[in-house]
């Protein structure tokens, strides 16, 4: 019977079903040791932490409360049968010790009972009757009172103890005080269940409502937090817009809203910051855990001033996942005071160290062109490659085409001028909204798209924009700027800035630099696009810098092909230039005497301005692509159809720079086989593209068949080609701290900068854990009548 009854108490233990917060067996974790034994009492009372009480039965007190019973009715103590290997003792001439069998009942049908009443003292190295400690307290046997030990007779003193009138009566007292207090603590936690889940489908709203918001970089509070007020901001509006379909939200909107202070209703301004922080903190713990798990990533920083004035410094971190995608992912912001190399140097050595990550694993760099942060010797570049020897610089190639551009057009005179002309365009038909409309209306007869868009001296795709808008107008706004200046009704001021734009548009080399700019224009910008996609690398720009070249070039050979297009345009027929002189060359000894050569209108703008626009360009691109050229030798024959002697070659230098990465012993067969299996994918182009071959060998788990290939793969594609990423960033800072948020904390800022540039994370994510830890860590009062 006793064995029964026992039995009872375990099949009462496992039908009572508590929620995730309640747990009744004896192997729980002493995290939710309490939970049913706080529902049991009043939420505001005052009682002990019992569950410590649970892995050492040796420290019972000697008198019980009887809160003390009740909870380990409801949670019976560990019986830690797996922490008995400090029971050897030396007993009557021989070492013994507790078996792990003792803790079981063995009937005549052989059948094993556990008995649960039996516990294990680590500390003390004895056992207990927890149930004789909890209403037995009288007996004077050592199990009721100061534990057993005696490890010779212990099969004989269970058996007894078990057996004795004493422990049945115990256990049934155990068993009916744990039925009746169970039934009522049924009813508590079946209400409790009920708030809990209540208020994760609260959070489960609000969760959303913060992540639309945060990805759009969106401010959250308007000036107040008043339900219905139209100035509470965007996040309690969107909840109003959703309670308006959702009826459980539309009555907790109703029930706890505009409470004020010290009512829960998980929407106020302080609740949604600490839950933002708990989002951005498991976005930001993704994103670190992922590059850990990878080893190897990329280094790209770039630092802008905010709204404020303080100069942000905007970190991302470029690597390739498990799949093999390549991924640049946003870190964090700082504010920073000094620019020079060593300050920046401290700075990113100390962001790696709190998320530690080894600086070892940096295997490539790429910033702009600024001296402070390329400099070959004492630029923050070198100063990183110092600590990771590894770690490849590349010049920003996105940049680095905005310098030749920019270099392009300071080369000459005329250049200025025309990029002066297109702007002064743009600001006289933009200034008054009466010559828009005019210039609106002469584009729309002839059905061109585009307005008149405005330069800019730092972003070429403006002026590509602005010089194409121009090209594909061109007649048009001749027609309009004659009709202004043609009108009376308009002031002295218009009609002279119409008629001075006007000649200036007839002029033949206005044309035909219009022609020309906005074929090479359309160019870079169209490779500039390519450039600043995050997933690039280097087997895509030097293709793309070579053939920019080799299309400049064809644009400097033929200019009789743009002279002639010029003639579609409303220009003058001749060239407006007056003949020009060249300046004779300095004499040497064998040189005859030479006035000079006299330069046609025409041929002077062929050799001083048409030429030294394109040399200048190709001559800038030739040197840019040198850097990208050398990087790219290094790892290109790895796409490219060798043969063995020159695959073992190429593969030294890898293996010179990589020895602590690759097995020198496989790392050329697996080369070779490589190539035989390229073979056998006959006219399959995309071998020769980095990212496919390695997405390739991972899809199809060939990792372990080709380790080294792998690992190679995954430190090629790591290397950044752009800091276009830390310029995206910017975008977004811009957005968050506005003139409207210029007080926005660094912390904050951090925070919803990570959720908005990390999108694809936020989304992505689940934030159940989130909830539950926020649940956790604000254990404020909730109503108790829902």
């Amino acid at each position: 019977i006793i064995y029964v009854n026992v039995e009872n108490i375990s099949e009462s233990d496992e039908t009572v079903e508590t929620g995730d917060d309640i747990v009744n067996n004896s192997n729980n974790s002493n995290k939710n040791k309490l939970a049913n034994f706080d529902e049991v009492h009043s939420v505001n009372e005052e009682y002990e932490d019992y569950s410590l009480y649970s892995t050492n039965i040796s420290l019972w007190p000697n008198i019980l409360k009887d809160s003390f019973r009740e909870y380990f009715i409801l949670n019976p103590p560990k019986q830690n049968m797996d922490r008995i290997e400090n029971s050897k003792k030396f007993l009557y001439g021989n070492w013994r010790s507790l078996n792990a069998s003792h803790f079981y009942y063995t009937s005549k049908n052989q059948q094993k009972i556990n008995r649960q009443w039996l516990v294990y003292s680590e500390e003390c190295a004895k056992l207990f009757c927890y149930v004789c400690k909890l209403f037995n307290s009288n007996d004077k046997r050592q199990l009721c009172q100061s534990g057993l030990d005696d490890w010779v007779h212990i099969s004989k003193r269970l058996a007894e103890h078990e057996n004795s009138m004493e422990h049945r009566n115990a256990v049934c007292t155990l068993s009916i005080r744990a039925s009746t207090l169970k039934r009522i603590d049924q009813e508590i936690v079946l209400q409790h269940n009920k708030e809990v889940e209540y208020w994760r489908n609260v959070l489960k709203r609000v969760i959303e409502a913060i992540k639309f918001i945060s990805i759009r970089g969106l401010p959250f509070f308007g000036d107040d937090e008043k339900l219905n007020s139209d100035h509470n901001g965007n996040f309690l509006g969107i909840l109003e817009l959703i309670s308006k379909f959702d009826p459980f939200l539309e009555n907790h909107l109703s029930q706890f809203g505009n409470k004020g202070s010290g009512n829960v209703n998980y929407i106020s301004s302080f609740t949604t910051r600490q839950i933002v922080d708990q989002m951005a903190s498991k976005v930001l713990n993704h994103i670190v855990t992922e590059i850990k798990k990878v080893k190897y990533f990329g280094l790209i920083v770039d630092s802008t001033p905010d709204i404020a004035h303080v100069d942000q410094l905007s970190y991302i971190l470029r690597y390739v996942n498990e799949e093999g995608e390549v991924l640049e992912r946003f870190i964090k912001f700082q504010n920073i005071y000094s620019h020079t190399a060593k300050s920046l140097t401290t700075h990113i050595v100390s962001l790696l160290k709190e998320l530690e990550i080894s600086i070892n694993n940096c295997i490539g760099q790429s910033y702009d062109n600024a001296s402070n942060m390329s400099g070959k010797y004492s630029g923050l570049q070198a100063q990183i490659k110092q600590l990771s020897p590894k770690a490849e610089y590349v010049p920003c190639a996105a940049h680095s085409l905005n310098l030749v551009g920019i270099s392009a057009v300071e080369s000459c005179i005329e250049a200025v001028n025309y990029f002066g002309v297109v702007q002064s365009l743009y600001v006289f038909f933009s200034s008054s909204p009466r010559r828009w409309d005019l210039l609106k209306e002469q584009l729309k007869c002839n059905k061109t798209p585009l307005t008149l868009k405005s330069t800019s001296n730092t972003r070429w795709s403006a002026d590509a924009n602005a010089v194409k808008a121009l090209r594909l107008g061109y007649n048009e706004i001749l027609t309009a700027l004659s009709n202004i200046y043609s009108d009376d009704n308009q002031n002295l001021t218009t009609q002279y800035e119409a008629k001075t734009l006007y000649t200036k548009l007839q002029q033949k080399e206005t044309g035909i630099m219009t022609i020309i700019w906005h074929e090479i224009l359309q160019r870079i910008n169209k490779v500039s696009m390519d450039i600043q996609v995050s997933t690039t690398n280097l087997s895509s720009i030097v293709p793309l810098y070579t053939s920019l070249i080799a299309f400049i070039n064809d644009v400097r050979n033929n200019f009789q092909n743009y002279e002639k297009e010029s003639i579609n345009l409303n220009v003058l027929p001749d060239y407006t230039s007056k003949r020009k002189k060249q300046h004779s060359r300095s004499k040497c000894l064998d040189d005859p005497n030479n006035p000079g050569i006299s330069l046609s209108a025409k041929e002077n703008f062929i050799y001083n301005t048409h030429y030294v626009l394109c040399d200048k360009l190709i001559t800038e691109l030739r040197k840019r692509n040198n850097a990208y050229e050398e990087l790219e030798k290094k790892f290109g024959f790895l796409f490219k159809d060798l043969d063995r002697s020159e695959i073992q070659k190429c593969s030294k230098n890898i293996l010179d720079t990589y020895s602590d990465d690759l097995d020198s012993d496989n790392f050329e067969c697996e080369l070779i086989q490589f190539q035989e299996l390229k073979k056998s994918f006959l006219g399959n182009k995309f071998f020769q593209d980095p990212h496919y071959c390695l997405k390739y060998i991972r899809k199809m788990n060939m990792r372990h068949t080709f380790p080294n290939l792998d690992i190679i793969l995954q430190i090629y594609l790591s290397m950044p080609c752009t800091n276009c990423s830390s310029e995206r960033s910017f975008s977004v800072l811009k957005r968050i701290k506005n003139r409207m948020r210029s007080t926005l904390t660094q912390e904050k800022l951090d925070s919803l900068s990570l959720l908005a540039i990390n999108h694809d994370v936020t989304k992505q994510l689940s934030f159940e854990d989130v909830i539950a830890e926020f649940a956790k860590k604000k254990r404020k009062k909730c109503p108790q009548s829902l």
